[in-house]
């Protein structure tokens, strides 16, 4: 079950982390583009996408969390007291 919880937390890192790339790529055309209709959809599409991905990655998260906390270490406590 490790390779599974490990296999969804490297998934979730990689998606965050292009995402995050995306975002600053998108963030830099925008700035060399200028101001025109055309950009801003562009850009909108962009951080649309963007967002999908790194929600799709919290997902992963969660699922690499919640499997890790069921079948590897049950002591994992999602809310401290």
């Amino acid at each position: 079950m490790i390779v599974g919880v490990l296999g969804t937390f490297v998934g979730a890192l990689t998606l965050v982390l292009y995402a995050a790339v995306e975002v600053t790529h998108i963030v830099r055309e925008t700035v060399h583009a200028g101001v025109s209709s055309e950009a801003a959809k562009i850009v909108t599409l962009g951080f649309i996408e963007a967002t999908d991905v790194f929600l799709i990655g919290i997902v992963l998260f969660i699922i690499a969390m919640g499997l890790y906390a069921l079948f590897v270490d049950d002591t994992l406590s999602w809310v401290r007291s």
